[in-house]
């Protein structure tokens, strides 16, 4: 009975306590004792204050004195940094004394956080002493938190993390950085825009009696979604079947073009831009008889645009974060011409016949996107299949390795026609060769000699514009020598220069007897009537 009303005692004096403990914290006035690693009296050495974490995240939340915090003293005053606070990430404590901000890894470093002035009123002068809280934050080894997110569908709405942060939404806030570091504050019922992989981080809000200065987050959800599809934005593909592989085929008008690939979710979702700036992987791939192969070290990795040089086949593939894990989703693009039997324009080719490295050919290896399958020569139509590497001749062609060689061309000039199968159609790629000779054009800066190749037509046409040229250069006795011979041009000139000389001495006697010689007797006369002059008043004799 004894040992029953002292227990009774116990409980009672434990009670007791609890109940004053409680009353004493309902009118606490100051709160230094809920910053353990904060002195009570401040010096210029208090600041900055380190603190430590072990947490796989790399976002934790650590506790600022708010606008009512008061140190140690009621007249203490503590002034937010103003831009934490416009950037509206402060999680406050109802009775706005602590209020929580979150801090990001720094992998140079300690993370280091400021927030805010806080001021002392001094005792016996006026004014107050300042001190700006700050804290130096270390990780105490890399926090790796992709291991510990747990996947969560999530497009517009955020949901809770089952099992780890209570069922109760109001009690949990949600912090996110997006790609450039920035913080985001959300509630639970709040609406987000989601990309793939971010990470939203829940706390559990903490009380206005936690003694903790730094949080970890009691869950992280990784964002993922629907699998996307991969298309090549603004194009119409058709999809076609190939040895059980689809191939989708863009029809172009040039072969060259720029273009941007797009990892869709489809009209009218809900985030269109949930896989947006995500990288896909380009593969350039060969067209063959048998299937379709990946050309060795044509990988490219695009996040939006890429271009192409001439029709290509490629295939896009992206890793995408599922609920389970990842899964590769790919797609085979086709950007070929707009006609399915599209003739390329011919094409000449200049060689020497003596040389064997060039001769008319049809290659196995001219494009990636189709393959051989005959060559025409003269309306002579062969198949590939008829040739065969042991270098057995039919119809003038023999095969070696990957080209189709025309044997002995006795014309200077030939026209091969290589008709090749395509995914969706044929291509002809013509090509006519054409017999030349190789000449001299000249010296290099270092006296070696330089050779050009060009046809028999070249030639012949450049002689006869060089004589052409040449003679209208050369002087009238050079052309009469080069047509009549030297003695007939002499001869010519001769008889030319004695007919000129005829004419000149005819016309000169006629000029002569026509103006001359009327002036000369005119001019006589004149002279003898000056000589013999008449006398005034002298009548004529009378015989």
């Amino acid at each position: 009975m004894k040992q029953l009303k002292m227990f009774s005692h116990f409980q009672l004096s434990t009670i007791a306590w609890l109940l004053l403990h409680f009353l004493d914290c309902s009118y606490q006035t100051t709160y230094g004792n809920f910053f353990p690693s904060v002195p009570g009296e401040l010096t210029g050495q208090s600041f900055p204050v380190t603190l430590k974490t072990n947490a796989s995240s790399d976002l934790v939340i650590v506790k600022c004195p708010a606008p009512q915090y008061k140190h140690t003293k009621t007249n203490d005053r503590f002034v937010q940094n103003e831009k934490l606070r416009d950037m509206d990430i402060f999680y406050y404590t109802a009775d706005k004394t602590f209020a929580w901000a979150p801090m990001l890894y720094n992998s140079s470093g300690p993370s280091f956080m400021h927030c805010g002035t806080f001021f002392i009123k001094k005792v016996k002068t006026s004014g107050s002493d300042e001190y700006e809280w700050t804290y130096n934050l270390n990780w105490e080894s890399q926090p790796d938190p992709i291991q510990v997110a747990e996947p969560q569908t999530i497009s517009t709405k955020i949901d809770m993390i089952s099992n780890k942060c209570g069922t109760i939404e109001t009690n949990v806030v949600v912090y996110h950085k997006n790609k450039e570091n920035g913080m985001q504050k959300f509630n639970i019922e709040d609406k987000i825009t989601a990309h793939v992989n971010d990470l939203y981080y829940h706390f559990k809000k903490p009380g206005s009696n936690d003694g903790m200065e730094v949080k970890v987050p009691c869950g992280i959800a990784r964002a993922v979604n629907e699998p996307p599809k991969l298309l090549i934005k603004g194009l119409t593909s058709t999809p076609i079947i190939f040895k059980d592989l689809q191939i989708y085929v863009i029809k172009q008008k040039q072969s060259l073009g720029s273009y941007s690939i797009e990892l869709s979710m489809g009209d009218g979702a809900s985030t269109p831009d949930f896989y947006k700036g995500e990288e896909v992987k380009m593969k350039k791939m060969m067209y063959t008889r048998t299937g379709i192969e990946e050309i060795p070290s044509s990988n490219e990795v695009i996040t939006s645009s890429f271009s192409t040089q001439g029709y290509q086949l490629l295939k896009f593939s992206y890793n995408c974060p599922t609920i389970v894990g990842s899964k590769m989703i790919s797609r085979i693009f086709y950007l070929g011409p707009e006609s399915e039997n599209y003739v390329f324009p011919n094409e000449n080719t200049i060689y020497l016949s003596n040389e064997t490295a060039i001769q008319p050919n049809c290659s196995l290896q001219r494009i990636t996107f189709g393959y051989l399958d005959s060559v025409t020569v003269s309306g002579v139509t062969t198949n590939l299949n008829d040739l065969m590497d042991d270098g057995a001749i039919k119809n003038n062609l023999k095969r070696v390795k990957d080209f189709i060689f025309m044997m002995d061309a006795k014309e200077d000039k030939v026209t091969l026609e290589c008709f090749y199968i395509t995914p969706n159609g044929n291509l002809t790629l013509v090509q006519t060769f054409i017999k030349g000779k190789k000449v001299f054009i000249g010296l290099n800066d270092r006296g070696e000699e330089i050779y050009d190749v060009k046809s028999n037509d070249d030639i012949r046409k450049e002689y006869e514009k060089n004589k052409e040229l040449e003679t209208q250069n050369k002087s009238l006795l050079s052309k009469l020598k080069s047509k009549i011979g030297p003695i007939g041009a002499y001869a010519v000139i001769i008889i030319i220069a004695l007919v000129a000389f005829t004419i000149i001495l005819v016309v000169g006697i006629l000029l002569y007897k026509k103006f001359l010689k009327e002036w000369i007797a005119k001019k006589k006369l004149l002279k003898k009537n000056k000589g013999d002059p008449k006398v005034a008043g002298k009548k004529k004799a009378v015989n």
